[in-house]
């Protein structure tokens, strides 16, 4: 996904025909990488880990400067694109119940078929609604939002998309991994 969005940049920088035209060490791909990987980690490891400290690995500005040309937007795209791709099998009385990503849930209270939420079921979505709640404080740790690198809102964004896509992406690979329950040891 960030290879073809690479591709054509055009839609995701701020002058488009112009940035990330040149061939550099920081490439498209590379920012957008590096923003994914970034964590609670400076600027300064991020780079080392990436270029394994050699000749090549670019000062801490050349990467800002690189980063400040890119929209919200590309990481925003790559966010909502990824976590359409997320099918997670597991339901609840038969419904898919989706993260908090702006789509919508027809709930109970508008009922196709009164039957399929009886009230004990909509007790435990509840209580699993609950746990949402209280987790949001958990979530920014998860996340890294703790420690931003930056106080620009525009770069902020690219953090907090860049780590919501990353959680995401570990999601994906716990749902992948999930055993069946009774057979894990």
């Amino acid at each position: 996904m960030i290879r073809k969005r690479g591709e054509h940049p055009e839609q995701y920088v701020r002058q488009p025909g112009r940035d990330f035209t040149r061939p550099r060490t920081l490439t498209f791909e590379t920012v957008i990488s590096l923003l994914m990987t970034m964590s609670e980690n400076s600027i300064g490891k991020i780079r080392i880990r990436r270029f394994q400290n050699s000749e090549k690995t670019p000062p801490a500005s050349a990467f800002v400067q690189q980063r400040q040309k890119l929209l919200p937007a590309a990481l925003e795209t790559l966010f909502h694109r990824f976590t359409a791709l997320l099918r997670p099998e597991k339901t609840f009385c038969g419904c898919r119940l989706p993260a908090v990503d702006g789509s919508s849930l027809k709930s109970a209270a508008y009922p196709e078929n009164p039957d399929r939420f009886p009230l004990a079921a909509l007790k435990v979505l509840y209580a699993r609604r609950w746990g949402i709640e209280i987790s949001f404080r958990s979530l920014k740790y998860a996340v890294g939002l703790i420690h931003l690198h930056t106080k620009k809102p525009d770069l902020v964004l690219q953090e907090v998309f860049a780590s919501f896509l990353i959680f995401n992406f570990s999601q994906a690979a716990a749902w992948a991994a999930d055993a069946p329950q009774g057979t894990a040891k």
